[in-house]
């Protein structure tokens, strides 16, 4: 555990970033042609590598511990909903209707899940 910390730390102070793991959605964790875009990790380099692994391993702690965001959230359930779509006929049998507040600040993948 000491080490992932001493890597994840690591990482904010490289980057000046005030966020820890915590506060990293696993969006952020996305990794494309070997890039880690949103963290600016280029995952051909050890030591950028390295510490996308820590950061990875912190997180799927944090969510064993049942810690998610609410970003974390609206990508689970999709995640959840696409690989199982019966998923979604369940729910929209359930709930015939939904209230959402605050429509003005909600984001497109809030309004993919409904």
């Amino acid at each position: 555990m000491y080490l992932l910390e001493k890597e994840a730390k690591a990482f904010c102070r490289k980057n000046s970033k005030k966020f820890y793991p915590y506060n990293i959605k696993f969006s952020d964790l996305a990794i494309e042609n070997n890039q880690c875009r949103l963290l600016n990790l280029d995952l051909c380099n050890a030591e950028d590598k390295t510490i996308y692994k820590s950061i990875f391993q912190m997180k799927m702690m944090i969510l064993k511990r049942g810690i998610l965001s609410y970003s974390d959230i609206f990508m689970l359930g999709n995640e959840c909903i696409k690989k199982i779509p019966e998923l979604k006929n369940y729910f929209n049998y359930r709930f015939k209707y939904v209230f959402m507040d605050e429509v003005q600040d909600t984001k497109k993948i809030s309004t993919e899940i409904t």
